[in-house]
């Protein structure tokens, strides 16, 4: 389930979209063969995410970029 991303003391904006938030924990992880400590890659294309342990081909691999743009207001710009 995907939940949205919460600071206790932070004071947000009327406007402000809900961060969404994933949370993956499990011994089916440790299974696969991912320790703690494991660099993840991830890879995503609209309503895929995908997450590895090797780095995707340069090809393949989609480029996001966050633009902050001002007082808590974000763009997101893939290529």
């Amino acid at each position: 389930m995907t939940n949205a991303l919460h600071h206790d003391g932070l004071v947000t904006f009327p406007g402000c979209p809900p961060i969404p938030c994933l949370k993956l924990r499990g011994l089916w992880i440790h299974a696969l063969g991912i320790e703690p400590g494991t660099r993840l890659y991830v890879e995503t294309k609209p309503g895929v995410i995908v997450l590895s342990v090797d780095a995707p081909a340069a090809a393949s691999a989609t480029v996001v970029a966050y633009r902050k743009l001002g007082r808590g207001h974000i763009t997101l710009d893939m290529q």
